[in-house]
């Protein structure tokens, strides 16, 4: 799940309106590399139990 930035207005009919959402936060990655292969990314898995 990533922040974002919500600006929401109030319509004349009392409706939420949203006008604009943003992310707060850029995503970016990391390469990690194991030191056998210089060229070759180590292979991760990752296991996320969490609902």
């Amino acid at each position: 799940m990533i922040p974002v930035s919500v600006s929401a207005a109030t319509s004349s009919s009392g409706a939420t309106v949203y006008s604009s959402v943003r992310p707060q936060q850029t995503l970016s990655t990391t390469v990690i590399r194991s030191a056998q292969s210089h060229s070759d990314p180590t292979r991760l898995e990752v296991v996320y139990s969490g609902f």
